[in-house]
């Protein structure tokens, strides 16, 4: 069971833990998830894959972290989302299923070579830092809107600050700090399309004020031409 929403953000009770699921990143699980909080109009999305071939069952095998849309498994659901417009559970079968579970398949791949870049003599080890790296990483997806700061993080992995900072960009490509700014970036826009003044939109984001949304903006321009 793949689950997203077509728009607002819903927190659930996931793999023992609370998350935000938004447009911006689906979860991979077996059971249906329990809604601890929903924004006002909110649609959950479930999609289900009916598989044919009876092979590539997808519970057990995935690692407990939240997944971005950005890439095939995104681009799927939203295509799946469009075909349904209005539902809220979704069954992809046949070829479509087939090419869902070999997209997910390939970025669980690429999600588990990042646990690789650590330099650890013990799997284990390098087990045990990288499930505390995603840890922070889905804290950053659930808690943009707050005061965030490198201190805060490194606690939520069990880390010191000096050595969360480094693993985090190493397993990552990122800052912790660019991290955070990119998520709120994306809710912001989000926001603004869907017709929110742009101080209220700053607010919610997290950047607290315009001045600062502005400037995260243009810098984000300048980055992508």
């Amino acid at each position: 069971m793949v689950r997203t929403v077509r728009h607002g953000a819903e927190t659930l009770a996931w793999r023992r833990r609370a998350v935000r699921v938004d447009v911006d990143v689906y979860v991979v699980g077996r059971d249906e998830p329990a809604v601890l909080g929903a924004e006002a109009e909110t649609e959950p999305l479930r999609v289900e894959l009916a598989l044919d071939d009876g092979t590539g069952e997808l519970e057990g095998d995935f690692t407990p972290a939240t997944r971005s849309m950005d890439g095939a498994v995104g681009s799927a659901l939203a295509a799946a989302a469009r075909q349904r417009p209005g539902a809220r559970r979704i069954v992809v079968g046949g070829a479509a299923a087939a090419a869902l579970r070999d997209d997910l398949a390939a970025e669980e791949r690429a999600l588990r070579a990042r646990a690789d870049r650590i330099a650890c003599a013990k799997p284990a080890t390098r087990e045990a830092l990288f499930r505390r790296l995603l840890l922070s990483a889905d804290f950053i997806q659930s808690h943009f809107a707050e005061p965030l700061n490198v201190e805060l993080l490194a606690a939520v992995s069990n880390l010191s600050p000096f050595h969360f900072a480094r693993l985090f960009s190493v397993v990552m490509d990122e800052t912790p700090h660019a991290f955070l700014t990119r998520k709120r970036i994306a809710v912001a826009r989000r926001l603004i399309d869907a017709g929110l003044g742009r101080g209220d939109a700053a607010e919610r984001a997290g950047f607290g004020c315009r001045s600062t949304l502005f400037r995260h903006l243009r810098g984000a321009a300048s980055a992508r031409s």
